[in-house]
């Protein structure tokens, strides 16, 4: 029970704030957030957050992947299972399964000048000095690095030839993640604390692999983030930052990988530790997805007009336009243009007008069928009658002497209002 109430998790301040929950661009677009900074309405774009391939998700995607009901099945529980390193089912031809077919299998590399030893060594040494699950971390560093490995492991990327990261540590943000990544590696941009507990510079891949490990360890399996889950999605610590990674749904794709790597090793009847967390009034049945599709959600107006006439426009408004009218008006023609060449637009032409008031709207449908109401006031006068709507004096200060008079001009607005100008004195 994690004392959280649910509906705290989903606000703008939370883990729908923009940039912490991203989701792949090949996803369909209605998991993408149209909130404030992740997508510009006025010219139907989405903002790109991340490596310019990764966007916001939306209210309802977040909520999907943070309800742990979702989960609970023979894959995805292992985004629940404690990551602490147990000597007793850890062991190095587990290591070897999971590295299978990966660019790390059976590949030895140097330890120090003098010692090589395999991948699969690195691995476990670095669960034994940092506490962290070994499987976990040759796990966690293929869904970051690849089956074939990346920049971030070639040792021959940009400046920073001769440098490794095998978990894309700090490699999260910004125009070219990779460069990012290494140059923690290098040391450039780690603290003397940094350098000295992680093993920096990472100029060798078993440094990378075992320092990497402790940075992991210390920094989320030692800060109670012991599960795939929390380590997305901070709750246990009551606060919303510190994840370790921003796609909103990487354990359930870590999970599952955990669970083929469980699968072959046969070790899936043993028994295993998991948290799974509970939170205060929940929704009475686990969320679901946005229905998947590609379609556009603007049902914006770039544009809105009444022939002859002029009104100030603004897309983001959708009431508060006004336009009076001479009685001898009995209709209007209305046009309108929308954001979107997929959306419909309804409400527009010619409007008959009766005498007063007339409300008009123009409703926009987006293609994914969400809708939008712009709503004009339109005032017939009746018996022409122009009401006076306020004065205004041609000077608002005076300086003068004694004895001095100065003559000031009233001007009334609209000019040629019917209400009865006599009590206005000059």
């Amino acid at each position: 029970d994690t004392g959280i109430e649910w509906s705290s998790l989903l606000t703008e301040n939370a883990q729908c704030y923009v940039g912490r929950s991203l989701i792949d661009k090949t996803l369909p677009l209605s998991y993408r957030s149209t909130q404030t900074g992740a997508y510009n309405w006025r010219t139907d774009t989405f903002y790109v957050q991340d490596s310019n391939r990764w966007y916001q998700a939306n209210k309802e995607t977040v909520s999907y992947f943070l309800d742990p009901r979702n989960f609970l099945n023979e894959k995805n529980i292992f985004m629940f299972e404690s990551l602490s390193y147990n000597e007793k089912s850890h062991n190095i031809s587990g290591i070897e399964t999971i590295l299978k077919n990966t660019f790390m299998s059976n590949e030895e590399i140097s330890k120090n000048s003098n010692e090589k030893v395999s991948y699969a060594t690195a691995f476990m040494d670095a669960a034994k000095v940092s506490g962290a699950s070994p499987y976990h971390l040759a796990i966690r560093s293929i869904q970051e690095i690849g089956t074939n490995g990346s920049d971030s492991t070639s040792g021959t990327y940009g400046n920073y030839s001769g440098y490794y990261n095998f978990y894309n540590i700090n490699a999260s943000s910004g125009s070219d993640p990779v460069a990012n990544g290494l140059k923690y590696a290098s040391g450039q941009t780690a603290s003397s604390s940094d350098k000295a507990k992680y093993d920096l510079p990472w100029d060798n891949q078993y440094k990378a692999i075992v320092g990497g490990a402790k940075w992991i360890a210390d920094g989320y399996i030692n800060n109670n983030q012991d599960t795939l889950y929390y380590q997305k999605f901070n709750v246990v610590n009551k606060v919303w930052t510190h994840q370790y990674m921003t796609n909103v749904m990487a354990p359930q794709t870590e999970s599952e990988r955990t669970y083929r790597s469980y699968s072959d090793l046969g070790i899936l009847d043993i028994a295993y530790v998991f948290i799974i967390p509970y939170y205060r009034n929940m929704p009475s049945s686990a969320c679901k997805l946005p229905e998947a599709n590609n379609y556009s959600p603007n049902n914006w107006l770039s544009s809105l007009s009444i022939d002859g006439y002029s009104l100030d426009f603004d897309g983001s408004e959708t009431g508060g336009y006004v336009l009076k009218v001479e009685s001898d008006v009995s209709s209007v023609n209305i046009s309108a243009k929308t954001v979107s060449s997929k959306a419909t637009v309804s409400g527009t032409g010619k409007v008959s007008l009766q005498p007063g008031s007339n409300t008009v709207k123009v409703v926009v449908t987006a293609q994914n069928g969400d809708k939008r109401t712009y709503t004009i006031e339109v005032i017939r006068n009746t018996n022409n009658i122009i009401p006076l709507e306020s004065i205004s004096l041609n000077k608002t200060q005076i300086s003068m002497f004694n004895g001095d008079t100065q003559k000031l001009s009233v001007s009334f607005n609209p000019s040629n209002t019917t209400d009865s100008k006599n009590n206005i004195t000059q």
